[in-house]
This record gives C-alpha cells, sequence and structure tokens, in this order.
C-alpha cells in the first residue's frame, strides 16, 4: 500500500507543481461573493431537497453499485456501503487488482497487492475518514450545524460553501446549488511530507430513490487534475447490515 501511495504522488506530485505556476494556491473555484449571514438556513433548504430531514432520518444506511474509471487503475465495478454515522466499506474490483476498504469509527483497514487487509493510520486512514464524511452528506450537515462555518458564496451568489470540522485537523467543505439546494461540490485537505493536495469531488446525475435524492455520478480530482469518474447504477436504501461486514 506505500507503494501505491508512492506512485499516486509520483503522479500527483508534478500536477500540483503546474497547477501552482498557473494560479494563485487559494484560486476559488468561481468567482467570491460576501457570504449568507446564517448556515441555518441553507442547510434546512438542503436537507428538503434531500427528501427532507423526517426521510432522512429514517435512513441509517445504504449500498451503491456502479462502477469506477480511475486514471490509475482503469475500470472496475463498485460497490459502497454506507452505514451512519462513521461506517464505511468500499469494494473496487480493478482488472487483476481487487481493493477493498473498510473504516469502523476510528479504525480503518485496506488490502494490499495480495488482497491481505491490514490497518492503515495517517495519511490513508484520512483518505477513508473523508470518504466517509461524503458518503454521510446530506446527513453530516446536520448532525455538524452547530460547529460549521459559513464560506462565501460563488458565481453570483448561485453557490454557497459550508466548511464542516471533522475533528483530527480534517475539514470538509460542500458547495450547494442556493437554487436547487443539491450539494454540487465537496472537497477536503489531505497533507504527507512536503505537500498538501486537495481532493474533490462533483456530484451530478440526481435521482431519487425511495424518497431521497442520491448523485448517480461523481468526478473526482486531486489538485484540480481528474483522477476518475464514479457511475451509479442502483442505490439500495436501509438494506440488512451486521456488524461483520464492516470489520478487516
Amino acid at each position: 500500500m506505500r507503494r501505491f501511495l508512492e506512485g499516486f504522488l509520483r503522479r500527483v506530485r508534478p500536477l500540483v507543481a503546474a497547477a501552482c505556476i498557473c494560479l494563485p494556491a487559494t484560486a476559488p473555484l468561481w468567482a467570491a461573493e460576501p457570504a449568507a449571514k446564517s448556515p441555518n438556513a441553507l442547510i434546512d433548504g438542503v436537507l428538503a431537497a434531500y427528501g427532507g430531514k423526517a426521510a432522512l432520518d429514517k435512513v441509517k444506511a445504504y449500498r451503491m453499485e456502479g462502477t469506477v474509471a480511475s486514471v490509475m487503475r482503469g475500470s472496475g465495478a463498485l460497490v459502497r456501503t454506507f452505514a451512519r454515522p462513521e461506517r464505511l466499506k468500499i469494494t473496487l474490483d480493478y482488472p487483476n487488482h481487487p481493493e477493498e476498504r473498510v473504516l469502523d469509527g476510528g479504525k480503518g483497514w485496506r488490502s494490499d497487492e495480495r488482497g491481505t487487509m491490514s490497518p492503515v493510520d495517517g495519511f490513508l486512514l484520512s483518505s477513508m475518514v473523508l470518504q466517509a464524511a461524503r458518503a454521510n452528506l446530506p446527513w453530516l450537515l446536520d448532525e455538524r450545524r452547530a460547529t460549521i462555518r459559513l464560506l462565501a458564496a460563488m458565481d453570483g451568489g448561485k453557490l454557497q460553501g459550508l466548511e464542516i470540522p471533522l475533528g483530527g485537523g480534517l475539514a470538509l467543505t460542500v458547495y450547494a446549488d442556493t437554487a436547487t439546494g443539491r450539494i454540487v461540490r465537496s472537497s477536503g485537505v489531505l497533507e504527507v511530507p512536503g505537500m498538501k493536495t486537495n481532493f474533490a469531488t462533483d456530484y451530478s446525475d440526481f435521482r431519487t430513490v425511495d424518497g431521497i435524492l442520491f448523485s448517480f455520478r461523481e468526478a473526482n480530482f486531486a489538485s484540480n487534475q481528474s483522477t476518475g469518474d464514479t457511475v451509479i447504477t442502483r442505490v439500495v436504501v436501509n438494506p440488512p447490515l451486521k456488524d461483520a461486514d464492516f470489520r478487516p
């Protein structure tokens, strides 16, 4: 797994350097506007767009099935199982290299080249915590409402940013479409010695399943460079799960 991370960083590092030459380090994705007065109205609008708080509260878990096209690994089948608030299992069937990631609260495991599951920490654990936080949208907005920081609006006020502290120095930033209430982007920064990298996901193709809105297409980026795309073909709300499903 260390070799995989080092290989990924070798691919990303020159792209990050090139991006830094072309853009200021703090360059926004859209033109910034003054922030709104309070995040609560925006959060309420997001929850309403995704099915309403009453319906969302009934969702304890969901499973997504689909395909992922990775710049580094090729294309393969994806199964993503999430149980609120911090349990996540991802199975990726890449050609000749299947991969599995499991997060149970503050503990994480990931398979190596031989398929052996091992505990992870540092960068790899943080990346899984961010993945779980993304999977916990929009519920996370309501759960962390008291600590969320409102960011500047973007694109003439069409997009509004919210920063969600996750603890341990991590934070997830989301951008919501102020007209529809849909979350169209999330991002988080991960740090390794000598470099910080912003990992972002753009959401589209929204569909309703059992009264809850889900994104069926995700575009993933590292420092504004594409790392792959995910297409969801099926979502199951509240599938039967056991504790063993989130163990290595």
